[in-house]
């Protein structure tokens, strides 16, 4: 491992440690507003001081990009601890960028996604991408690898990248219909009145062949350096992001 990497591990260990009760609990917030329902029209309809309301409306506006942020350090702090500094800069770098490039040919061509507009509930945009949007896609791919890794890396190694693929998707099809149409994150189909309810297959399809190419390019694990500790912190985040959303379906199912 290379020697910025020995100066930073600890750093980004201890404060993987710090971070890590206040993403459960921010979990928790995101999950209990999204079952419950809680946007900018319900708090203004609840919330009759003003002071109040306005700091409650700030609080609401950066719920659901800070959780991502917290995620998506977790992942790549872990990265950086375990394959080194240099190589987690260059597969989040091109990740990045291929993820920025993808959601900005789709929102200016509708490909290959499909016909898709990003809204702002993701944070600041980059053109029409939120700067948010690859850091959430790269926490699911990363969190997939992960749980591929663990599942795989004895028995069938070469099957890592199909199933990093396989568990991107899968948790695509999960995490869309509260992203779109409880969340507002993404809107599909955005000049059509008679829209589809669902989203066009090429989404999942581009997925999958870019989770595909990003677990075959990543290999399976690196060989740890003496005193790299293996941490389940990926896994455990795309579990997290997994069980939120589709909690969160579930309750708007019953009501």
């Amino acid at each position: 491992m290379p020697n910025s990497s020995l100066g930073i591990r600890p750093i980004l260990a201890s404060t993987q440690t710090l971070l890590w009760p206040l993403y459960l609990v921010w979990s928790a917030v995101v999950l209990a507003v999204w079952c419950l329902g809680i946007g900018e029209v319900e708090l203004q309809n609840a919330v009759t001081h003003p002071d109040l309301g306005a700091a409650l409306q700030v609080f609401l506006r950066f719920l659901d990009p800070l959780w991502i942020a917290l995620g998506f350090y977790h992942v790549y702090s872990t990265l950086v601890i375990e394959e080194g500094l240099a190589r987690a800069r260059r597969w989040i770098g091109s990740g990045f960028v291929i993820c920025i490039l993808i959601a900005w040919l789709s929102a200016r061509t509708s490909w290959p996604l499909g016909p898709i507009h990003f809204t702002e509930r993701l944070g600041k945009k980059l053109g029409p991408v939120p700067l948010c949007l690859p850091l959430l896609w790269l926490t699911v791919i990363l969190g997939a690898r992960a749980t591929a890794v663990r599942l795989l890396a004895g028995p069938f190694p070469r099957a890592i990248p199909a199933l990093c693929a396989a568990l991107t998707c899968a948790s695509a099809l999960v995490l869309d219909p509260v992203a779109w149409k409880q969340r507002s994150w993404w809107l599909w189909y955005p000049a059509d009145v008679n829209a589809p309810p669902a989203a066009p297959w090429t989404a999942p399809l581009t997925l999958f062949v870019a989770s595909l190419a990003a677990g075959a390019l990543m290999g399976g694990k690196r060989r740890a350096s003496p005193g790299t500790r293996t941490t389940s912190v990926p896994l455990v985040v795309f579990v997290v992001v997994n069980a939120v959303a589709l909690t969160a379906r579930i309750v708007s199912a019953l009501r």
